[in-house]
């Protein structure tokens, strides 16, 4: 592979990384704060794949109301 290549996937990589840590830190957990430090571990530990099932999980769980939903 060709250097550049590498770098750029690696800094790519390393702001995918930072941008789900910060977003984990952001985000307040008011019931449980146990599964905010969950978070980070995942994310530490599987760095690429913690960072994408943090997002998907995020994701999947935000309330799904849109202008159409709401009653007028």
């Amino acid at each position: 592979m060709e250097p550049f290549l590498v770098t750029t996937f690696l800094i790519l990589l390393f702001l995918l990384i930072l941008w789900g840590l910060l977003d984990v830190f952001y985000r307040h957990y008011k019931k449980d704060p146990t599964v905010e430090m969950y978070w980070i571990f995942i994310i530490l530990l599987f760095p690429f794949l913690g960072t994408l099932l943090y997002f998907h999980r995020k994701h999947s769980q935000r309330p799904k109301s849109s202008l159409f939903s709401q009653r007028i």
